[in-house]
């Protein structure tokens, strides 16, 4: 169920808080969607603390993934 609602997301632009550091270098930042779910995101540290648009470009039964959008 969990992997279909994330897959919908695939090609969004979702506004998060970028809220730490993931701890896994291919996916260095940890944020939050509004509706509470886990993003994985590639880009700079120096957003952690800030709202940020991100684009998803993958997704999996847990967490979404994708990068700072410019």
């Amino acid at each position: 169920r969990f992997v279909q609602l994330h897959r919908s997301y695939v090609g969004q632009t979702v506004r998060v808080l970028v809220d730490g550091e993931s701890g896994d270098s291919r996916w260095p930042l940890s944020a939050r969607t509004p509706g509470n779910r886990l993003v994985r995101v590639v880009g700079d540290k120096s957003a952690v603390g800030q709202f940020r648009d991100v684009k998803i470009t993958d997704a999996n039964k847990w967490s979404l993934f994708g990068e700072l959008a410019e």
